[in-house]
């Protein structure tokens, strides 16, 4: 769209979508206001009246990720009799399928209250009342403790434990240090282990 043409709420939107574009073919230190400017064709002074500096471009694309995150784990457990292994399979699938989105969504230029800032500076980008990703994880073991009668001792702390676990599993398949697995198969592997220790005590 020439540049002429842009109106207010349409060159934020294009700037935002330019820069997932570019998220998604190079990773998040490439990206640069002024060259998004550029390929959209518009004045970099434009840019920046819509994202201040280019970490509130980078916190508005990971408060989009962990919306896009919660809404395809909500989407997985909605199937009948869905639980941990949904849950982790939606989350690896997730991660393995937008490294460099997930990468930027846990990098240190973005910790919650530059989140939080995000949804300040574009709030019509993002998804209004995401599920949460954790809360979802929290409702599921819930779930779990309650089906199996595990001790409620044992229930605190668990979703940091899986957390860990999925999060970690994401970085080593993306990193290519998986063997021959597949997110499928890895999925079921981390279940079965969780699942295990969890009825161990």
């Amino acid at each position: 769209m020439p540049r002429s043409q842009y109106h207010h709420g349409e060159l934020k939107a294009a700037l935002f979508h330019a820069a997932e574009r570019a998220l998604a073919e190079g990773g998040h230190d490439a990206l640069s206001l002024r060259a998004l400017a550029r390929e959209i064709g518009v004045d970099p002074a434009a840019a920046y009246r819509h994202f201040p500096n280019k970490n509130a471009l980078l916190s508005t694309l990971a408060a989009a990720g962990f919306d896009a995150l919660g809404q395809q784990l909500a989407a997985a457990l909605e199937a009948p009799g869905a639980g941990l292994r949904a849950a982790c399979g939606a989350y690896l699938a997730f991660g393995v399928a937008h490294p460099h989105r997930y990468r930027l969504m846990f990098a240190g230029t973005c910790p919650a209250e530059a989140l939080a800032e995000a949804r300040q500076v574009a709030p019509e980008l993002l998804v209004p009342d995401a599920p949460s990703a954790f809360g979802l994880l929290t409702q599921v073991l819930d779930g779990l403790w309650a089906q199996r009668g595990l001790p409620a001792a044992t229930r605190p702390g668990a979703e940091l434990l899986v957390w860990s676990l999925v999060h970690g599993a994401v970085g080593l398949f993306i990193d290519g240090r998986v063997g021959g697995l597949t997110p499928e198969g890895l999925a079921d592997r981390i279940t079965a282990v969780l699942v295990g220790g969890l009825g161990a005590g």
